[in-house]
């Protein structure tokens, strides 16, 4: 297969991210989404010094992709990994009252917010030289320093939580052989680490499955310990039904999960 391109007209005002692979929602919803997330955390250390992060590198979180490769490469995919491992942890949170949300909720706002200095641009990234001398997870660890200065949580009496929110960002590869620092001593970091690679892990295999035809294995993925994935012949079909299912509670008056 070939193009070949006879003619080309400049369109000055065009936003090119309009015309390459994105999330599945768009930027203002992520935004949205990403603003109740925030408003849902208990004031305090954390959701201030959340705020204060996201908020200096709003536009580049909602744009920049997840990785260069393996999972979330696309525009707009740090955002969605991100929001859609909040949307994990509290389904999950009923299991484990024992957690702490607000804290569980910043480390997963904050875990990879590095990478939109480790990463060069929303599309086509490569990395930053400081992505590559320092990497993400430990300019996020200095960058919640830099943020309880600037909000007045800079104190004794929030070391702690200090501390506690730059070990989630600091342990949350969960091994130290996968490029964590440290390893999770807490169970909200143990959790942050699950549901982040949980989160990888479901979109290598859709994306694998997306591209494997009906009834047949696709080809080996090295992120997912070089494993051929079967795509089953009715794959899709039940996720459609449950769907279809769900708007049809919604119109009759039932409530949405």
């Amino acid at each position: 297969m070939q193009l070949r391109v006879r003619h080309l007209d400049v369109v000055p005002d065009a936003d090119i991210l309009e015309f390459v692979r994105e999330a599945p929602a768009d930027r203002d919803t992520m935004d949205r989404m990403l603003s109740r997330l925030l408003e849902s955390m208990n004031p305090g250390v954390c959701r201030d010094i959340t705020c204060d992060l996201i908020d200096q590198r709003r536009k580049a979180f909602l744009t920049w992709p997840a990785a260069t490769k393996n999972h979330h490469n696309y525009v707009g995919g740090l955002a969605w990994h991100t929001l859609s491992m909040a949307k994990a942890a509290d389904a999950l949170l009923p299991l484990y009252p024992f957690l702490d949300r607000d804290l569980l909720m910043a480390g997963i706002l904050l875990h990879d917010l590095g990478k939109t200095e480790e990463l060069s641009a929303p599309m086509l990234a490569e990395y930053t030289s400081e992505g590559n001398l320092v990497g993400h997870i430990s300019m996020t660890a200095g960058w919640i320093d830099e943020a309880a200065v600037r909000t007045g949580h800079a104190g004794e009496e929030d070391k702690e939580q200090r501390m506690l929110l730059k070990h989630m960002v600091l342990s949350h590869h969960g091994k130290l052989e996968f490029g964590s620092p440290v390893m999770p001593m807490i169970p909200e970091a143990e959790m942050l680490s699950l549901v982040d690679d949980l989160d990888a892990r479901m979109f290598m295999m859709k994306q694998s499955m997306d591209a494997t035809a009906p009834g047949h294995f696709g080809p080996r993925v090295f992120a997912l310990d070089n494993r051929m994935i079967y795509r089953p012949t009715q794959f899709g079909e039940q996720a459609s039904a449950a769907a279809d299912n769900g708007k049809e509670k919604r119109n009759d008056g039932g409530t949405q999960a």
